[in-house]
């Protein structure tokens, strides 16, 4: 997952809520990170709606992409999207 995730992500701010539309339109997204890394924003009918991360959506950094558990993750994700933990030790 390292060689595929997104790096210097930019994170959703309620201070900043048009410059996130923005960018949703220019890259035909509708989902951004919350900083927490423990929810994230979705944009409908041009409103934000926050969720929280589930088990489901996440998938350690280290794993290799074609690893059964990572596929059904993203098989189950309704935005074909997964957030990456990054183990400190």
């Amino acid at each position: 997952m390292d060689k595929i995730a997104t790096k210097n992500i930019i994170h959703f701010s309620e201070n900043h809520e048009d410059i996130c539309k923005r960018v949703c339109n220019n890259l035909n997204i509708n989902i951004f990170p919350d900083y927490s890394g423990e929810k994230y924003w979705t944009l409908n009918s041009g409103n934000w709606q926050s969720h929280n991360l589930d088990k489901e959506q996440r998938v350690f950094i280290d794993k290799f992409i074609f690893d059964e558990d990572v596929i059904t993750k993203f098989e189950k994700s309704s935005s074909q999207l997964l957030f990456c933990l990054i183990i400190v030790y």
